[in-house]
């Protein structure tokens, strides 16, 4: 063990049998205005209590005692206190014998002939001992910065992976939105048909699910390319009952599952999508702590905060509230937990693959709705998180497709319909076909090219993808134009919004987002072919 000084003068233990030689001591350290307390002693034991009776800076010892020697006080020094700057002071000491005490360990000797000598001998101590201050709070420091480095590291790791994760989407998100056309389109098409009860409702779920999937990739893109997508008022009730069938259909059969919601509920102005993956987030996060099964509660309920919001959360204002409260009683959370469970990359659930990356995001997306989270919880007795999301509480009107009789017709006019997907065109063929157009079909840009080049005068819309091998839709639509240059496109999308949707050196008469239903592709096409040429 080391002892460390304090501040102030040094503290000198002086192993001397001569109390001259000790006030001698004393007197050459004042005249060269060294600050110091000599206590002195000159029997083992007396030696031995004092090396642990308080905290010195220095021992002196003479070399030749009574009953002692320096260097048995040397050994009982660095067996008691380490690295303890050691001095021999004495009158009687040799070269031999001085060599042999450095060599166990001795920081200096002086010969007592030369008293001088013993002042630089005491400032050198204290120099080494300041410089190796130094260093080791230069090495903390070195450690401190290569930990930081680390970290910075660490995390710009994580941003490229987060770039190649959005580049990835970006670049499958094309695939994904065309196998989703022909889905929707189906849909489209079965609703006309006269089906049963049973039949109409796995319809119905169809088409959700796949609103869903679409919503997704548009707002993963939305948010790859810093993007704000347009909020709209979003109905609870519809997530919470979905939420509870998912946990019942989907967790293990010892957790059960229970929505609560009474009366209307407000809604909310956001992104549904995003508020789904919250409420995913949080009913995951409740499966997880309840290993052994338990109650998974789902409650809504609007709430007015009064004058005295900040009580409840530093980021709440007075106001008309939606809360969504998912509770568990599973393992709980100790109060230090609660303290990092929103922090990025945070997780107690390595074993079980967790991320840390949920709460962090659904705080996130709770905070670009105006709203809060609070939670609740405690070692054995569960956990309860509360998001509260400003509400609406004035009528708002939602925005409806049009009715499948009601949407308009084509006299004859002909589309040419232009992507690389088979599916695709063969049912969007068959749709523009019900409703009274006629449609011819390319595969690529070559192929339009020369059909429009053949029925050039007859060709009144070109629909045409953005993404195809070879010559995509931005191409594709130059060489059209240069062909007729009054032919009205609409450019069709299946990936995130770039220059291919709307390119400055042609004119696109309209974007149908991919993956568009049947509703939606003919008012756009009926719209675009009304407009004046």
């Amino acid at each position: 063990m080391t002892q460390v000084a304090a501040p102030g003068p040094i503290k000198i233990l002086h192993l001397e049998d001569d109390p001259n030689d000790s006030e001698l001591l004393s007197m050459i350290l004042a005249d060269e205005n060294i600050p110091s307390e000599v206590h002195r002693v000159e029997t083992r034991k007396d030696f031995e209590t004092a090396l642990e009776a308080q905290r010195w800076s220095l021992v002196i010892s003479d070399y030749s005692l009574p009953s002692f020697d320096g260097l048995k006080a040397l050994s009982l020094t660095r067996e008691r206190l380490g690295d303890m700057p050691f001095i021999l002071f004495s009158g009687t000491i040799g070269e031999e014998t001085a060599i042999e005490c450095l060599k166990r360990g001795a920081t200096d000797y002086v010969l007592k002939q030369r008293p001088a000598r013993l002042v630089a001998a005491v400032r050198s101590v204290f120099n080494a001992a300041d410089e190796r201050e130094r260093r080791k709070k230069f090495e903390e420091e070195l450690q401190r910065s290569a930990q930081r480095e680390k970290e910075m590291e660490a995390r710009f790791l994580r941003m490229q992976r987060m770039e190649s994760i959005g580049a990835l989407v970006s670049g499958i998100a094309h695939d994904l939105n065309n196998a989703l056309v022909p889905i929707l389109m189906g849909c489209g098409f079965l609703r006309s048909e006269t089906l049963n009860d049973e039949a109409q409702q796995i319809l119905s779920t169809m088409e959700t699910s796949a609103r869903r999937g679409a919503d997704m990739l548009r707002h993963v893109l939305a948010f790859a390319r810093g993007v704000e997508s347009k909020k709209s008022p979003v109905q609870f009730k519809l997530l919470l009952r979905e939420m509870e069938k998912i946990a019942r259909d989907a967790f293990p059969k010892n957790i059960r599952t229970r929505a609560e919601y009474g009366g209307e509920l407000w809604p909310v102005l956001g992104l549904t999508t995003q508020l789904y993956q919250v409420l995913m987030n949080l009913c995951i996060n409740a499966r997880d702590a309840m290993p052994n099964g338990g109650q998974l509660t789902l409650r809504g309920e609007n709430v007015q905060l009064g004058e005295n919001a900040k009580t409840l959360h530093p980021d709440a204002r007075p106001g008309a509230y939606l809360l969504l409260t998912i509770s568990d009683t599973g393992e709980g959370m100790a109060p230090d937990i609660i303290q990092n469970i929103f922090q990025p990359f945070f997780t107690t659930k390595e074993l079980r693959g967790g991320t840390g990356l949920g709460l962090s995001t659904s705080l996130d997306i709770v905070k670009t709705h105006g709203g809060f989270i609070t939670v609740k919880s405690q070692l054995g007795q569960g956990s309860q998180f509360s998001v509260y999301l400003p509400a609406l509480t004035t009528p708002t009107a939602s925005e409806a497709e049009p009715e499948l009789s009601r949407l308009p017709s084509g006299n004859g006019e002909l589309i040419l319909l232009v992507d690389d997907e088979v599916s695709i065109c063969e049912i969007t063929k068959a749709a523009l076909e019900n409703y009274g157009y006629r449609v011819l079909v390319a595969n690529s840009g070559p192929e339009a090219v020369t059909i429009c080049a053949e029925k050039r005068s007859d060709i009144k819309l070109v629909i045409t993808d953005t993404g195809m091998p070879f010559m995509d839709g931005h191409a594709t639509s130059i060489a059209l134009k240069k062909i007729n240059p009054a032919l009205k496109i609409v450019m069709a999308s299946g990936g995130a919004p770039d220059k291919s949707e709307n390119p400055t050196d042609v004119q696109i008469a309209a974007v149908a987002p991919k993956p568009y239903t049947v509703e939606k592709l003919l008012t756009i096409v009926h719209e675009v072919l009304q407009r004046p040429n």
